[in-house]
């Protein structure tokens, strides 16, 4: 059994996803390029950082299987190879398809994070927000100095009117 498949079970069944770990994933999924599940393997082996990293997608790739698949399916996985099957064709007979293709699919669901995270935290994203910002500033201090003319007027015309 590979150790993210292992590593990701136990966190699903350790505790639940906290904000620690979205904003984590959410950090992996912005920021770094698709980790293949053997590459999260290999980050078990490195520094502390690595390992996090690997812990979090592990923990992710699980938790999105259950939820694809039904919570159960980690379990058939395991049956399975209790009655003799190689992780592979146990997975593939849980999950529906391959590990690979179910990698894929992971990434595909995360894809709007993968594409667009990486953008929004650019320099250019950056100035962009800001340029948008100072012209919704610029254009609504205009209406207001609009609106506060008009009502110097209005009062102008109706003291003109009275007197």
């Amino acid at each position: 059994m590979p150790r993210w498949f292992h590593e990701g079970l136990a966190m699903a069944a350790e505790r639940t996803w906290g904000f620690e770990d979205q904003a984590r994933l959410l950090q992996e999924l912005t920021l770094v390029a698709p980790t293949t599940l053997d590459e999260v393997n290999a980050l078990f082996e490195q520094g502390e950082g690595a390992r996090i990293r690997a812990y979090t997608l592990a923990g992710a790739f699980v938790r999105d299987l259950m939820r694809q698949h039904g919570p159960s399916t980690p379990g058939d996985v395991l049956a399975s190879m209790a009655g003799g099957a190689s992780f592979e064709n146990a997975f593939a007979l849980a999950a529906g398809q391959s590990v690979a293709d179910e990698e894929s699919a992971f990434w595909n669901r995360h894809r709007l994070w993968t594409a667009w995270g990486r953008f929004l935290t650019t320099t250019t994203a950056l100035w962009m927000g800001m340029t948008l910002l100072a012209l919704a500033a610029f254009f609504r201090r205009r209406q207001k100095n609009a609106a506060r003319r008009k009502r110097w007027e209005d009062e102008d015309n109706s003291r003109s009117g009275v007197e």
